[in-house]
């Protein structure tokens, strides 16, 4: 199975603190990202600042939420590599399953990526 995995931190600790540009950021390049992806790629979003109601639910896709940005580390990529890592446990990813990780203020420009990744796991198969 191939995932894609986005990573969001809505109330970010780090950088510019605007939260309606962060936000419109995100569902634009979010929903963007989303058009190039095919149905037999998993779609999780994670955010990071704990479960609650956000605009992130509305995007058709599953949202995961933690609270790893109350984590206090030396670098902000710690953050994001242990929200990746409650994601595998959490939907039991397994170690032949390809995770395709981006984060949610970047957009795909076409599907050329996505077709190399999907046909790359065929021929796995």
């Amino acid at each position: 199975m191939i995932y894609l995995i986005i990573t969001t931190c809505i109330n970010n600790k780090f950088g510019i603190q605007n939260y309606e540009h962060r936000k419109n950021l995100y569902l634009y390049s979010i929903r963007k990202t989303l058009e190039y992806i095919p149905k037999d790629i998993k779609v999780i979003i994670v955010e990071n600042n704990g479960k609650r109601t956000t605009y992130l639910d509305d995007l058709g896709v599953d949202v995961h939420y933690t609270t790893n940005n109350s984590n206090t580390y030396f670098h902000k990529g710690i953050n994001e590599l242990q929200d990746i890592h409650s994601v595998i446990q959490s939907y039991n990813i397994q170690d032949d399953d390809i995770i395709i990780k981006m984060t949610g203020r970047y957009h795909l420009n076409n599907y050329i990526i996505i077709l190399n990744i999907n046909g790359i796991n065929e021929l796995q198969d």
